[in-house]
């Protein structure tokens, strides 16, 4: 299934936690002030209580609202997300978007994750590492050429879905700019970080993945 991007008060998206569409509840968050010597308590699972608020831990002293965070929970694996109400930003977890393709090579996939882990904290340079990634996964396929421009232009000859040049010629134009101050601003842009991820998966399941179905494929006939 197609990743979703978290949105906030959105009814479903993809867990960041178990990668699965699912289902999502948000709480106005509640927490309980309790001493220190009840911190164990504070392990606890978070619980909902008769205002239908989130409350974390399980003290005996007085309830006080944290009206700035919202709590939003998978129907499918019960991990949370933390939201700042006022700006409706995930601030956990930090990690984000979809997850690479296992057919990528292991340093390609390194730098994948590095791009999820950031898509919140700096779109932009999420941007830049997809064109990173688009430059290596290149040299991987053995498409020759002295920049990312001839390397494409190569890879056009051997690629004749149109769709594919364009989400190549997408990653290399937004990455491109996206390392040039002033020609282009993407520190805010996180869904399109987020879809420039999308595209370096699409491109390695149709040059890796289905190559290495067929192969199987014969190999077991």
């Amino acid at each position: 299934m197609n990743y979703i991007s978290p949105e906030f008060r959105k009814d479903a998206f993809t867990c960041p936690h178990c990668n699965i569409v699912s289902q999502q509840k948000f709480y106005p968050v509640a927490i309980r002030d309790f001493p220190l010597s009840d911190f164990d308590e504070f392990l606890n699972p978070i619980e909902e209580d008769d205002h239908g608020k989130l409350v974390v831990g399980r003290g005996s002293c007085f309830h006080s609202d944290f009206k700035h965070l919202v709590i939003s929970i998978c129907d499918y694996c019960e991990g949370y997300c933390i939201w700042l109400l006022k700006d409706k930003k995930l601030i956990f977890p930090l990690i984000s978007g979809p997850s690479p393709n296992p057919d990528l090579p292991k340093d390609i996939i390194d730098d994948f994750n590095e791009a999820r882990a950031i898509v919140n904290l700096s779109p932009r340079g999420s941007a830049a590492l997809s064109r990173l990634i688009l430059e290596k996964l290149l040299k991987y396929l053995g498409i020759e050429g002295d920049s990312l421009n001839n390397r494409i232009k190569n890879l056009v000859k051997r690629v004749l879905d149109e769709r594919l040049q364009q989400a190549m010629d997408t990653l290399r134009v937004f990455g491109n700019e996206a390392v040039h101050p002033g020609v282009i601003d993407l520190k805010d842009d996180r869904d399109t970080a987020i879809a420039l991820l999308d595209l370096i998966n699409i491109l390695a399941e149709d040059m890796i993945s289905k190559k290495k179905k067929i192969s199987n494929l014969y190999s077991n006939l």
